[in-house]
């Protein structure tokens, strides 16, 4: 094969240095020299035209890469085919009236502002204008007989809408009307939210211009102006007017030197204006109609489309769910849903993945729901059950778990939670078990102070951490112990990490915030952990050993003259000593000195709430003396201020309640039921004297009112 028809090759970098190299071999090598492919020539980059000069002269200049790019993407951002129209215009001009005659005023008005030489083409003063002037004076015979179903001249379509709009203004041409009434933009500013009429000004303006182009009428200065906007004296008022006719109206007063020419020009611009407000109610009338048939289309439209997705959920298998997501007015309460475009088997692709992850969402709510509403109506009868045996054990249930713990124990967890939805328990099937819950209390008093034993530092652990759970992670591994005793001693408090109570163990075993559940649940929570109403004791982790509370109760009780080691909560309350901060001691303007007293539990709270912080402990640090044991001869005067509206002379945890008043009984259709003057006055029934408030003489015995607190209990921290 010659070398004028060989195969052009690849003019690649690697294929130059080859030929560069079998140019250099001798001449009776092998190789060819067809076969070294020549260097490539570089591509000429294409010059743009643009237009240069204020004149607009002509100049042929060379545009760089970036200023085509930037050109290229602004007209990157028009949506559709470009230059599709530009040769409509060049058709015959009797061809595109007779095309145009089946369009709408509002398809002219869009049409129109499609592009300039169309723009020219519908709004041309000699032709277009005329024509449109003459067939909208056409008579109502002759429009009857033009008219067809698809056939409707430019201007007679303005009679053929429904509702049909008022006959076009005098002061107003055709197209001027068909942009009032069609238009979807704000005359100033282009905007599609929030658009209003303004029939005064002939003007469709949003609500942002409308606060720069509008005035109120009571602001304005000159009150023969104020007489033509609002149509005369007769007319019917405005609140607002229009800055730019004001102005107008105003440079035409000030051109006027006599006011025998300015009245004239009022009225008669007054009367221009007056048939226009004559036609505000005909106006607005029309805008009220149009409104509410646009309301009924978009509902008419969106209501198709959410019944077509109804019909396609259907087909998936979520008739069941849909019911649930479906509002009084038939709407469907998921997303996509609110639209009111036609739906596509492309736009459903795209939506159903969504759709179907909600409804699989909702599905599992609604079990979760059923669910919990099966396992708190079952609860319910057990906590009926747990009532009467309480109010009728107050001696040997003083402390005692509450009722959605017990529903998790057996033989009621079974009952409650492993008994098949269709079977129907009632309150007898509970009371049947009701000899078993002595035991159920035992149990769970065994594990919840087993628990908080656990939370002690144990002897030979070292010195624990502020506010920590001491539980022996040392190298020697300790034992739990085992001596309840402990538990009663005033040195032994825990603390609470969602409210920060101090809490001795009588009032920590029943703590209510011991027995809320998890606020946030596991990652991946099962249906039947999602379900479950009940919670057990400490389920959120909020008990711990107060070990800053315990030390400071050491030291009060050391210098109170006990043995820490030893003395019980009961016999420090028994001894009713009182002590004096002497951190705290103040003086009155007098120069009298105020001492701060207090019992042992308020002393103790004070220490921890108002002194244990670092702070606090370093401005302390030289002081020698923290607390005074008040003397014998002061305490009358201390026990006098602490007394009590509840309980005079003593703590109210110290009163007792009657067990009667509260007593829950099992009456003849086996209902458990509570009389109605005990329910009334139960929480009121403190035994002060040999009776109760509702007289009963104490023969069922009472109970304690309350139990010890550090905080927000009486004696009350006094100041003398």
């Amino acid at each position: 094969m010659s070398s004028s028809t060989a195969p052009t090759r690849r003019a690649s970098s690697r294929l130059q240095k080859k030929g560069v190299k079998s140019q250099q071999q001798p001449a009776d090598s092998d190789s060819d020299a067809s076969t070294v492919a020549p260097k490539p020539t570089r591509k000429k980059q294409k010059a743009i035209k643009s237009n240069v000069g204020a004149a607009g002269a002509n100049a042929n200049t060379t545009v760089s890469a970036a200023e085509a790019a930037k050109q290229k993407a602004a007209w990157a951002k028009v949506r559709g085919r470009r230059g599709q129209l530009k040769l409509v215009v060049e058709m015959p001009y009797d061809i595109l009236l007779e095309i145009f005659q089946y369009l709408p005023p509002a398809d002219l008005l869009c049409l129109a502002k499609a592009s300039r030489s169309l723009r020219a083409l519908l709004l041309d003063r000699s032709t277009a204008y005329a024509l449109w002037k003459s067939v909208r004076n056409e008579s109502a015979s002759s429009l009857k007989v033009m008219r067809t179903d698809l056939c409707i001249w430019p201007w007679q379509a303005f009679d053929s809408l429904n509702p049909s709009p008022p006959s076009c203004p005098d002061d107003l041409n055709l197209p001027q009307y068909a942009n009032l009434l069609f238009t979807r933009t704000c005359h100033y500013c282009s905007s599609v939210r929030w658009l209003m009429y303004v029939w005064e000004s002939y003007t469709v303006i949003c609500k942002t211009c409308f606060e720069q182009h509008f005035s109120p009428t009571w602001s304005a200065e000159s009150k023969q102006i104020t007489r033509i906007l609002t149509g005369g004296e007769n007319g019917i008022p405005s609140l607002y007017y229009l800055k730019s006719e004001y102005e107008c109206h105003r440079k035409a007063l000030d051109r006027l030197k006599n006011d025998t020419d300015r009245e004239n020009y009022v009225k008669k611009e007054s009367q221009k204006l007056s048939v226009r407000y004559q036609r505000l109610r005909e106006f607005r009338s029309w805008e009220t109609q149009q409104a509410v048939l646009k309301n009924k289309d978009v509902e008419a439209r969106r209501k198709n489309r959410t019944d077509a997705i109804k019909e396609r959920l259907i087909d998936l298998g979520y008739d069941d769910v849909i019911e649930g997501l479906t509002n009084w007015r038939g709407a469907l309460l998921l997303p996509h849903a609110k639209g009111v475009k036609p739906l596509t088997d492309r736009e459903w692709e795209r939506i159903k993945p969504d759709l179907i992850a909600e409804l699989e969402k909702e599905r599992r709510e609604t079990k979760i729901a059923d669910r919990m509403s099966l396992l708190r109506q079952r609860t319910a009868l057990l906590h009926s059950v747990h009532k009467y045996y309480v109010s009728q054990n107050r001696s040997t249930t003083s402390v005692s778990p509450p009722y959605w713990e017990v529903a998790k124990i057996e033989p009621f967890r079974t009952m409650i939670y492993d008994t098949p939805s269709d079977t129907n328990l009632t309150l007898a099937d509970f009371l049947a078990h009701v000899d078993e819950l002595p035991k159920i209390f035992e149990s769970w008093r065994e594990k919840t102070t087993n628990f908080l034993l656990g939370l002690i530092p144990r002897e030979g652990s070292g010195k624990a951490k502020k506010g920590a759970n001491v539980k022996g992670k040392g190298k020697e591994k300790e034992t739990v112990p085992t001596d309840t005793a402990m538990l009663d001693l005033a040195i032994t408090l825990f603390a609470c990490k969602r409210c920060k109570a101090i809490l001795p163990y009588h009032q920590a075993i029943s703590h209510s915030c011991f027995t809320l559940s998890k606020n946030i649940p596991d990652k991946n929570p099962t249906l039947e952990q999602s379900a479950d109403p009940n919670s057990c004791w400490n389920e959120t982790g909020a008990a711990k050993y107060h070990q800053v509370a315990s030390t400071s109760a050491s030291e009060i009780i050391t210098i109170l003259g006990k043995d820490p080691k030893t003395a019980t909560w009961e016999e420090l309350d028994d001894a009713r000593q009182r002590l004096e901060c002497m951190r705290c001691l103040t003086h009155t303007p007098a120069g009298k000195p105020r001492h701060l007293i207090m019992d042992w539990r308020n002393a103790v709270a004070h220490d921890v709430l108002r002194h244990s912080s670092e702070g606090a402990q370093a401005s302390e640090r030289n002081e020698t003396t923290k607390w005074q044991v008040v003397e014998a001869k002061r305490l009358p005067a201390v026990y006098k201020r602490e007394v009590s509206g509840d309980a005079p002379g003593k703590e109210i945890w110290r009163s007792v309640r009657c067990v009667e008043c509260g007593l829950w009984t099992i009456d003849e259709e086996g209902q458990i039921v509570q009389d109605d003057k005990s329910r009334r006055w139960a929480y009121k029934t403190l035994v002060i004297g040999d009776t109760c408030i509702l007289e009963h003489d104490m023969s069922m015995g009472t109970y304690p009112a309350a139990y010890p607190s550090f905080r927000y209990q009486n004696p009350y921290t006094v100041t003398l």
